[in-house]
């Protein structure tokens, strides 16, 4: 399953565009990456640890890579994400 998929299915589900869908994904990941919020500066830093500021399609992947890599790690059933 690639991100466009799931772009594609987000869009679906709202009604609403992948453009659409991609601009508000940009919009919340602009607004979290220049967060001053000290839990958000950490997560960040591991999410983007070259201090660039990743594309939704990147952000998708990323994410799933690291949960990939906590289920592998803990287990399907202990990947808790906070937030």
């Amino acid at each position: 399953m690639g991100c466009s998929y799931i772009i594609n299915e987000i869009a679906r589900r709202h009604g609403v565009s992948p453009e659409e869908v991609r601009a508000e994904m940009e919009s919340a990941i602009r607004q979290g990456f220049h967060s001053q919020e000290a839990g958000a500066r950490e997560a960040w830093a591991e999410i983007a640890p070259d201090g660039v500021q990743p594309a939704p399609e990147e952000l998708i992947f990323r994410l799933s890579r690291a949960i990939s890599v906590a289920k592998d790690k803990y287990g399907a059933g202990q990947v808790i994400l906070s937030g």
